[in-house]
């Protein structure tokens, strides 16, 4: 029987067989408050990984709906789900020349398509993750990286941001038959993610590199230029002409 009833679900994140035998999906335990389920979709629509969300104190928490490596003798055919970008589009539907803009974490991302429909978003479950992933994403294209408004005060948010910059830049010099794509910074004023700032009415200004850095305050500007010159990256490396209004 338990054979059967792993059959179709061996490798998917989340579930495991307990000593007992039985199917289980996430823990082996009731958890204190109702969590909300965010499915994390890959290029072509279909599920890969769910994150779970829990509210406590006001303060939200995202947990992987997943074993990990040290958890398989107690969970046991668990499979960890790894930490996968999102995609709130088919790759198939994207069109020449379309925009693509990176944020942090597939609900925000969902939230902006909803507000502002037609937008083409890409998540990070985490500033300092999936860095190759989102590069990939959006070869040939012009990216907008929307990370929350906290990067201009938390550094280790703005030397993520920086690392990311740098690796696209990088990618776009050494894949000559992807140049031609350029990359520009969301920002806005008082909220922190750029959907709530769009709940908000707010419009994010959409800034080259080189005009992003010169306005940030300057320990984070000091921030960004010492991640770079850690990495040997030259801002001037980015500058291509042209200007967001027209590429958009």
């Amino acid at each position: 029987m338990a054979n059967r009833q792993m059959r179709g679900v061996i490798g998917v994140p989340g579930f495991w067989l307990n000593p007992a035998g039985k199917l289980k999906l996430g823990k082996d335990y009731d958890y204190e408050k109702a969590a909300l389920v965010i499915p994390y979709r890959d290029e072509t629509g279909r599920i890969q990984a769910c994150q779970l969300r829990h509210e406590r104190d006001g303060e939200s928490t995202y947990l992987w709906l997943s074993t990990a490596e040290d958890r398989l003798t107690k969970e046991p055919h668990g499979t960890s789900s790894g930490s996968p970008i999102h995609w709130t589009f088919c790759r198939s539907e994207k069109n020449e020349g379309d925009a693509i803009f990176i944020t942090e974490g597939a609900l925000k991302a969902e939230v902006y398509v909803k507000l502002k429909p037609g937008n083409l978003v890409i998540a990070t479950a985490g500033v300092g993750v999936g860095h190759h992933d989102l590069i990939q994403a959006v070869r040939g294209s012009t990216a907008i990286i929307a990370f929350d408004r906290d990067h201009r005060d938390n550094h280790q948010v703005c030397k993520q941001l920086a690392k990311l910059i740098s690796a696209r830049v990088r990618d776009l010099g050494r894949v000559d038959s992807h140049k031609g794509g350029c990359t520009f910074i969301a920002v806005w004023e008082k909220h922190k993610g750029i959907d709530d700032a769009i709940l908000a009415g707010i419009e994010p200004e959409i800034l080259t590199i080189e005009n992003w850095f010169n306005e940030l305050p300057k320990r984070a500007r000091d921030e960004v230029a010492r991640t770079w010159q850690a990495e040997e990256f030259e801002l001037s490396a980015n500058i291509g002409g042209g200007s967001p209004s027209n590429r958009i």
